[in-house]
This record gives structure tokens, C-alpha cells and sequence, in this order.
């Protein structure tokens, strides 16, 4: 007859259980209805076979009643813990307190009625263990790891034959061995101090690792059958330790393999254009923690701006050079893209299903777009379908595609064939997002499902440049998560300017001004020394406005490619093109313009942005950036006291 404890403060549960025990004939229930109930019983000379535990109870909960218990016992009994609370937290502190079984509410008593019939039997096996002691003495003595057995005064009781051809090799006396044995050897001192920690932890086992020349050994300490006395067990690891050193070695080098092919792979990856204008183009990838297949080119011919993007199927080396082949695919055919998107992936499917490794695909997307009639033609071949959104609006659209199309990717058949389609985006500020499955996985979930959060995210910010630095970053603080996938991201925009235009009458009004166009400088990513030169630019025109001629009004367009910036003050201005009598020599011209005037300049007659800064900034400036833009301004407007100067902007739009 087998003995079970239930300790429970719910009358409900005590009756439910009941009913269970019921059906076993061979089993007798004991009933406790709170944790101190429950110690009372045990302590009174209550010795069940098997212990049912509640976690959630008044008074001290099922965790401490367990600890108390385990404190207490003089014997092994297991213990059940029933309870509603699934959270790793619950088990981790289960396990703690030695509770050997986790069953959540409700109960599945299949579940149960097994865990109990396989404590009951390591109940047993406890019992029998204990039985057995001298035989395990003898068998101990046939074992190939060193084993000593000793008691509270250090003195060895017994020592198997392997112990004894060690002390012989190490020259140390037996008697004597946790004595000479440190002495020798310092860092076998741990050995001593192990064992001193294991006289107060009573049927615990301590565990580490000693090296002694070039031997490596596992130490492992536990209290032996009788009381005071213990047993030490060493293992020899020295062949598993070489084996490890070995293996981290080549760890370490496929590391640096690795990294090296990430690094080949990213700069196979397309370059940034400089693009100009209302155009603005910019990519992203970041690798995954092995490996990854994706890979993307930008280019430009003429008014056509050419985009591929692909992601190769699986993921480590075989991936890359999958990736390789495919580059050099698209190397050979490049030129076809600025043709016809579809007749491009054809050919690509031609090559790449000639070489097929273990039957790898690639799913991919090709556009062309034409920047002066604002039409994208593109092709599909299994990938992620592109989204755009349209200026000022949170919502994205698909790009249409043929539903009969190829469903795969390319490099499975050769005879498919992929057709180009096209969008009309003329008159539209807009923006268009190309990407692989890892913008849209979400890798923290075991059901790999898909999300948009991430997407959307960077289609809708004001400032989608940081949202793409921000995401980047997100990616690689989790690059040593298994099941992250490289992410390639593309984005196009077309963007209408931004105008800011107020009027002046102090210095310190031009800071007010600043902050605003500085804010619209960061939504086009704008860098930081290209604000300062801008910032500097501002600050003179309207210092020299307002100290010569009493303030103006300032008016800052902003694009991706290029700022312009136009100051028109109170003043009377000059009439500059009566100065310049032959266009052909205005450089030189327009030159010795500035230092006269600048010599010679009066507060009664403005030139509108003051002279010695316009020589100085404007014209070394703005003239060495991008050709004669200031010239051009000067023969659209005739007088320096209306003048606009175009500043080409290098960084934006690459």
C-alpha cells in the first residue's frame, strides 16, 4: 500500500483528488489542508511514498512548505506540485526547492497518474540504492575515474586501485594525500575547500574542474552512505579537454571565415548613387548571425534609375555562393534591366537553373524607373510584394501584379517567364519600400509569423532615414539570435519641397528661422557639416540684411538634392548687370565687383546681402560647389538687393 500526502487549502481540490485515488486500490490519501498542516503530519511520524503539493496556499505557500519539507526529511520522498501558475519564474523556483514534478491546473490526470507511477519507482530505486551501498564499494573499485572515500578528519577510508597508481605517478604518500597533494599542487587546494563546504551541505553534490599539468579533471564531492564520511571522484578529462581546445580553435577560425564572407558579401552589395533633386534613394542590409542569401543593386543610366533586389533560400555558405553566382549573373545582364524588367529576370532564371545546388531558389524583384514621366515597370518572381504610400497619407498600397504569374522563384525551371508590368506615378510625392523576409519575420516568435510593424514604421516616419538607422540597429543588438534572417530594405522617394519663408528685423531672429529649417534639413538627412555651411550661409545674409539695411525677409527651399536660399532686404540694392558689360568675362568681372564694393560700402545704398560676405561665402563658397549658379541668379534678378543662391547639396540623396 502506497501512502500519498495531498496538501491543499481548497476543500474542492481535496474532493476532486479523492475521487482519483479512488480507482487505486493500492493507494491510501492522507489529507492536509495548509502548509504548516502538512509539516505537522511529517514531523508526528507521518511517512508517505509520495507528496501532493499546492503552490498557492494562505499561510506559507507550496514553495516554502517544500523547502521546509526537503530541510527535514530523513529520507527521499518526491513531491508533486499542483498549481495554475505555468510562467518559467514558477519553475525555475520549483526546481530550486527540490520539487520534482510541475503539473498546471486544470489537472491532466494522464499526466499525473504517470508522474506518480514514475516517482513511486524512483521512490523505490532510493531505497534499493541505499541497500547496495557495500556492493557499490567493490564495483567502485573496477572503475576507470579515481575515487576516495574519506571521512570528517580528511582520512582515507578507501581508495580504488586507479587512486592508488595516481598518488604513485604524483609521488605523494596515500595517507597523506589531502595534505602533500595541495602542497604540490595549489590549485588542488579547491579540492580541500570543497570538501570543507561539503560537511555543511548535507546530500548536495559539489562539482568543478582541476588541471594538474597537462591533465584536466572533473571534481566531484558528495556525502557518502554513512554519516561523516564522503567521497571524491575524480574524472580524467584530459582527452575530452584537448578535443574542446581543438574544437574552439576551429570554432574560432570558421569565425573569422565567416566574418570575412559577410564582409565579401556586404560589398557586393550596391553602392549609394548620387542622386540629386526631388530623387531620393537609399538602401539597407544588415547580415544575419550565419550566413544570409540577400543581395540588392541600384543603378543609373541616363534618366533610368534600375533596381534589383533577391533573397537566396536557406542560409549559410552554400547560400553565399549561391548569392556570388547570382551576382555575377546580374553583372553580365545588367544592362538589359534599363530595357525590360521581365526580359532581365529571364535571363537570370536561365543561367542560375543551368547550375542549381540541391534544388535552391531565389526569389527576387527588378524595376526600372523612368525619372521624367514618373513610370516604374517591374517584374516578380516570388518575392515580397513592394508597397508605396503617397505623400501626407498613412496608408500603403501593393503594387499591382498578375495573379497567374510564376509562383517560385528563379533558378528551379528555365522556361518560365516573368512579365513586366508598370505603375503611374506622375505628379505624386511618393515613397516606395523594396525588402526580404526579414523586415517582416518575426524571429522572436516561435510561430514565425509575420509582422508589418516594422514596415510601416519606416514607410510613414517624417525622418524614414533614422527609422532605417534605428531598425538597423535593433537587428544587431539580437545578431547572436539563431533564427534572425538577414534583412535587405530599398526605399525610393520622390518628395516635393519644403518652403520656409519669414520676415527679419534682428539677428536674433535668424535662430528662430534656423531651428525650423533645421528640422526640415534632418527629415532629408542632410549631414551635419552640410547644415553648419548652410547654418553659416543664413547667419551672414541676415546679419549683413540687417545691419545695412534694417532686416528683409528670408525664404529657405529645401529638397533632397539642393537648398536654395533667397534674402531680399530693405535696402535700395546696386544695379549690378550695368557694371558688367562683357557676359563672356563676368567670372572676372563679377570678382572685381565684389572688392570694390566691399571696399566701398554704405549703409544708404545695400547691396542687399553685404558684399564682403557674398565674396567670401558666396562665391568661393557656393561658385567652387557647383558652377555658376550665383551667376545665373544675378542675370534672372539684375539687382544684388533680390538675390538667390542655389547650394548643390553633395550628401543628400545618395
Amino acid at each position: 500500500m502506497n501512502t500519498v500526502l495531498l496538501i491543499d487549502d481548497e476543500k474542492t481540490n481535496h474532493f476532486i483528488i479523492e475521487k482519483f485515488f479512488q480507482k487505486k486500490p493500492d493507494f491510501r490519501l492522507e489529507h492536509a489542508y495548509s502548509g504548516e498542516e502538512g509539516i505537522a503530519l511529517l514531523l508526528s511520524g507521518l511517512k508517505p511514498d509520495l507528496i501532493l503539493l499546492d503552490a498557492m496556499m494562505e499561510g506559507i505557500d507550496g514553495f516554502e512548505t517544500a523547502s521546509k519539507i526537503r530541510h527535514n526529511e530523513e529520507s527521499f520522498t518526491p513531491i508533486i506540485m499542483l498549481t495554475a501558475l505555468a510562467d518559467s519564474v514558477s519553475r525555475i523556483k520549483a526546481v530550486e526547492v527540490k520539487i520534482n514534478d510541475f503539473i498546471t491546473k486544470p489537472i491532466d490526470f494522464f499526466a499525473l497518474d504517470l508522474s506518480i507511477k514514475n516517482l513511486i519507482e524512483l521512490k523505490k530505486l532510493f531505497k534499493e540504492i541505499h541497500s547496495y551501498q557495500k556492493f557499490y564499494q567493490k564495483l567502485v573499485n573496477s572503475l576507470s575515474d579515481i575515487v576516495i572515500v574519506f571521512d570528517n578528519k580528511k582520512e582515507i577510508l578507501f581508495m580504488n586501485s586507479i587512486a592508488k597508481q595516481f598518488m604513485d605517478k604524483m609521488k605523494i604518500e596515500h595517507h597523506l594525500f589531502f595534505k602533500a597533494f595541495p602542497e604540490k599542487y595549489p590549485d588542488a587546494m579547491k579540492i580541500v575547500e570543497h570538501y570543507e563546504e561539503s560537511k555543511f551541505l548535507k546530500d548536495s553534490l559539489i562539482e568543478d574542474y582541476l588541471r594538474i599539468e597537462n591533465m584536466y579533471f572533473q571534481v566531484l564531492i558528495m556525502p557518502f552512505s554513512t554519516e561523516n564520511q564522503y567521497v571524491l571522484i575524480l574524472k580524467d578529462m584530459s582527452f575530452l579537454y584537448q578535443k574542446t581546445l581543438k574544437l574552439e580553435s576551429d570554432l574560432e577560425k570558421n569565425r573569422k571565415d565567416i566574418t570575412k564572407a559577410l564582409y565579401i558579401q556586404k560589398n557586393l552589395m550596391s553602392k549609394p548613387l548620387p542622386l540629386t533633386g526631388k530623387m531620393i534613394v537609399r538602401s539597407l542590409y544588415v547580415p544575419s548571425f550565419s550566413i544570409g542569401g540577400d543581395f540588392h543593386i541600384i543603378l543609373r543610366e541616363g534618366h533610368i534609375l534600375a533596381g534589383f533586389i533577391a533573397d537566396v533560400s536557406g542560409h549559410g555558405i552554400e547560400a553565399a555562393l549561391y548569392g556570388t553566382m547570382l551576382f555575377m549573373a546580374v553583372e553580365r545582364h545588367r544592362s538589359v534591366i534599363f530595357e525590360s524588367a521581365g526580359e532581365f529576370l529571364n535571363l537570370i532564371d536561365q543561367e542560375l537553373s543551368k547550375v542549381n545546388m540541391d534544388s535552391n531558389f531565389i526569389t527576387a524583384f527588378a524595376f526600372r524607373f523612368d525619372l521624367k514621366t514618373k513610370e516604374l515597370f517591374y517584374a516578380n518572381a516570388g518575392h515580397n510584394v513592394p508597397y508605396y504610400s503617397l505623400q501626407g497619407k498613412k496608408v500603403k498600397y501593393p503594387l499591382p501584379l498578375e495573379k497567374s504569374g510564376p509562383p517560385l522563384g528563379i533558378g528551379i525551371n528555365p522556361n518560365l517567364s516573368y512579365l513586366e508590368h508598370s505603375i503611374n506615378l506622375n505628379h505624386q510625392a511618393f515613397r516606395l519600400i523594396f525588402y526580404t523576409d526579414g523586415l517582416i519575420e518575426d524571429f522572436m516568435n516561435q510561430e514565425a509569423v509575420e509582422t508589418y510593424e516594422y514596415l510601416d514604421k519606416i514607410l510613414y516616419a517624417d525622418n524614414w532615414y533614422q527609422e532605417l538607422e534605428n531598425y538597423k540597429n535593433f537587428l544587431l543588438q539580437r545578431e547572436d539570435h539563431a533564427d534572425i534572417d538577414d534583412t535587405t530594405l530599398m526605399m525610393l522617394e520622390i518628395r516635393n519641397p519644403v518652403r520656409i519663408s519669414a520676415k527679419f528685423y534682428q539677428l536674433k531672429n535668424a535662430d528662430v528661422i534656423w531651428e525650423k529649417v533645421q528640422a526640415v534639413l534632418d527629415r532629408f538627412d542632410y549631414h551635419q557639416k552640410e547644415k553648419e555651411r548652410i547654418f553659416v550661409l543664413i547667419q551672414e545674409l541676415v546679419s549683413n540684411a540687417v545691419k545695412y539695411a534694417s532686416g528683409g525677409e528670408l525664404t529657405v527651399k529645401i529638397n533632397g538634392g539642393w537648398v536654395m536660399i533667397r534674402v531680399k532686404d530693405e535696402g535700395s540694392g546696386f544695379d549690378v548687370l550695368s557694371k558688367l558689360k562683357n557676359e563672356k568675362c563676368m567670372e572676372t568681372q563679377i570678382e572685381d565687383f565684389f572688392l570694390e564694393k566691399a571696399l566701398d560700402y554704405h549703409q544708404t545704398q545695400s547691396c542687399g546681402l553685404g558684399l564682403l560676405m557674398a565674396y567670401k561665402l558666396s562665391y568661393k563658397f557656393l561658385y567652387n560647389q557647383k558652377g555658376n549658379t550665383f551667376l545665373s541668379v544675378i542675370k534672372k534678378d539684375k539687382r544684388m538687393s533680390d538675390y538667390c543662391s542655389k547650394y548643390e547639396n553633395s550628401g543628400a540623396g545618395n
